[in-house]
């Protein structure tokens, strides 16, 4: 949300909630007017035409979604902000671990079984690298989140 409103110029109210049920509930309900929600969260609610899902943060529309354009476009070129998990290992784990944990992770996330169990009611898409892209895509996502955090001044209390 922090980086909708840098580049669009938009100023919103944060309004905090305990999770994204509550605030799904407010959404659909009429008492917020926006949100940011992982797309999995929002899609029972969209489905029973309680919310809209105006767009989605990926460079590219969701296969499961594909009548939902993206933010970029939507009106905003250059935008991406997407929830991701990846699988790490301790600093020193030998090479050879790290190749066959990620060999594994590879089969794993290809499996077409697993893909229609967990991966497309999950509306997750696998992104499968090489340890070294991996490291350079965290490195690449933490330099864009420490922008925006330092733009918008955010800090710990």
């Amino acid at each position: 949300m922090e980086m909708l409103q840098s580049m669009a110029g938009l100023q919103l109210v944060h309004v905090p909630y305990k999770g994204a049920i509550p605030a799904l509930t407010d959404v659909a309900a009429g008492h917020v007017g926006i949100m940011f929600v992982g797309i999995a969260a929002a899609v029972s609610n969209w489905k029973a035409g309680k919310v809209k899902i105006l767009a989605v943060g990926s460079l590219q529309r969701l296969p499961q979604l594909p009548d939902v354009p993206t933010v970029a476009e939507s009106g905003l070129p250059g935008y991406e902000a997407t929830g991701w998990f990846g699988l790490f290992a301790t600093g020193g784990t030998p090479r050879e671990i790290v190749a066959k944990l990620n060999a594994e992770t590879q089969r794993v996330l290809g499996d077409p079984a697993f893909r229609e169990k967990i991966l497309v009611p999950g509306l997750l898409e696998p992104i499968t690298s090489s340890p070294e892209q991996f490291a350079q895509f965290v490195r690449v996502e933490a330099q864009r989140w420490g922008k925006v955090a330092r733009d918008v001044k955010l800090s710990i209390d």
